[in-house]
C-alpha cells in the first residue's frame, strides 16, 4: 500500500532538520519493509518518493506497490538510475564551470599584459619622437633607432604571446562545448538502451506541442511491452534479461525511419513516436516489429535446443485533434492492456475516446506490409 501524505504538511524549500527527521522516520520502516538495504543512493530513492519532491518516482513506485508487484533492489536501481542519479551531470558541469572560469583567469591575465605592454610601447614612441624632435647627432640617432627596434620585437613578441594563449583558450572552449554537448545527450538517452529516454520523450513531445508540429502533422505512437518478462528474468537471470530488452530496442532502431522515434518508457516498456503515419501505417510497422522479435529464441547454450521464446505485446493509437500527449499514451496503454489480457504477442488498435479496441484491419495492413 502506497503512503499517502498531506502535501502542506512540508514545504517546498529546504527541509528544516524536524522534516528531514520526519522523512527518515518515513523511509526506513518502508525500506526496512521490503528488505531493501540502507545505503545512499537506496535512501535517496525513498527519502524523494515519501517526501513527495519527484512525482513521476512517487507515481511509478506507488503504482508499483499497488499492483502487488515485488519491491526489489533491482527496481530500486532502476527507479535511481531514471529519476535521481544526476551524478554525471553535476560532474561534468563542475568540470565545466571550473573550465570557463580558468580560461577567463587566463584571458584576462593576457590582456591585462598585452594592455600593459601597449601603453609601455606607447609611452616609448612619445619618448623616441621628443628626442628626434631635439635633432640628435648621427651617433645619438642610430642609438635612438636601436631602442626602437628592440622595442618594437618586444612588442612583437607580447603579442605572439597573447596570441598563442588566445588560441588555446579557444580550443579549451571547443574542449567544453563538446563535454557539454555529451552531458545534453546522456540527460537525453537510456544507459542500457541507446534509446530516447522518458524524461527526453516528455520534453520532445512538449517543444512539438509548443512549435506545433503535433497538431499541424499526422503522428501515430504505439507502446510495447516484453511478454512474461519477469519470466525471462527468473528463469535466465537479470543480465540475460538486460540483453533481452538491448536486443527489443535494436529492433525498433532498425525498423523506424529517421524521423520516428523510439523510447525506453522504463523496465520491459518501450513508446515509438511515427511521424507522417496514420494508424494503419503505424500498425504495419508494430507488426513488422512484432513478428521480428516473435522470431526471437532462447538456445540453451549446452544442447542448441529452444527453451524459450521472447514476444512483445502491442498498443497502438493515432494523434487526434485536440489531444494531449496523456490522451494518446492513455489511449495506447488501455490498447495495450487488451492486448496482454486476450493473450499477448499481439497488436490491439484503440479506437478513439472509447475503451473498445480493434484489430480488425491488422490482416489486411499486415498482408501489404510484409508483401515482399
Amino acid at each position: 500500500m502506497s503512503i499517502h501524505m498531506d502535501p502542506h504538511q512540508f514545504s517546498n524549500s529546504q527541509p528544516s532538520l524536524s522534516q528531514s527527521a520526519e522523512y527518515l522516520r518515513l523511509a526506513l520502516p518502508l525500506m526496512a519493509r521490503y528488505d531493501i538495504p540502507v545505503t545512499p543512493h537506496n535512501y535517496a530513492v525513498w527519502y524523494a518518493y515519501v517526501c513527495g519532491s519527484n512525482k513521476m518516482l512517487k507515481s511509478r513506485l506507488d503504482e508499483h506497490i499497488e499492483a502487488g508487484l515485488e519491491v526489489n533492489q533491482e527496481l530500486i536501481d532502476l527507479l535511481y538510475a531514471e529519476y535521481v542519479d544526476l551524478k554525471c551531470d553535476l560532474n561534468q558541469l563542475e568540470k565545466a564551470h571550473d573550465t570557463i572560469s580558468s580560461i577567463q583567469q587566463n584571458v584576462s591575465l593576457a590582456l591585462e599584459g598585452a594592455v600593459g605592454s601597449t601603453s609601455d610601447f606607447s609611452a616609448s614612441l612619445d619618448q623616441y619622437q621628443r628626442r628626434v624632435n631635439a635633432r640628435p647627432n648621427p651617433a645619438e640617432f642610430c642609438e635612438l633607432l636601436d631602442e626602437l627596434g628592440k622595442s618594437a620585437h618586444a612588442m612583437t613578441e607580447n603579442n605572439r604571446q597573447l596570441l598563442t594563449e588566445l588560441q588555446q583558450s579557444r580550443s579549451e572552449i571547443a574542449d567544453l562545448q563538446r563535454q557539454l554537448h555529451e552531458v545534453r545527450q546522456q540527460a537525453k538517452t537510456d544507459t542500457l538502451t541507446g534509446l530516447c529516454n522518458r524524461k527526453a520523450f516528455f520534453d520532445q513531445c512538449d517543444d512539438m506541442y509548443r512549435s506545433g508540429a503535433i497538431p499541424r502533422g499526422r503522428y501515430s505512437l504505439f507502446m510495447l511491452d516484453i511478454d512474461h518478462f519477469k519470466n525471462i528474468n527468473d528463469s535466465f537471470g537479470h543480465l540475460f534479461g538486460d540483453k533481452v530488452i538491448q536486443a527489443v530496442a535494436n529492433v525498433l532502431k532498425h525498423n523506424i525511419k529517421g524521423k520516428d522515434l523510439a523510447v525506453r518508457m522504463g523496465g520491459e516498456e518501450f513508446v515509438v513516436l511515427l511521424a507522417d503515419s496514420d494508424v494503419r501505417g503505424a500498425m504495419a510497422v508494430a507488426e513488422i516489429i512484432r513478428r521480428i522479435i516473435e522470431s526471437a529464441r532462447i538456445i540453451n547454450p549446452m544442447n542448441k535446443k529452444t527453451i524459450s521464446k521472447v514476444t512483445a505485446s502491442i498498443g497502438v493509437t493515432e494523434f487526434l485533434q485536440n489531444d494531449t500527449l496523456e490522451d494518446v499514451l492513455g489511449r495506447a496503454d488501455r490498447a495495450l492492456y487488451y492486448a496482454k489480457q486476450h493473450g499477448r504477442n499481439q497488436i490491439r488498435e484503440a479506437e478513439a475516446g472509447t475503451m473498445s479496441f480493434n484489430d480488425s484491419h491488422l490482416e489486411e495492413v499486415c498482408a501489404t506490409a510484409l508483401r515482399p
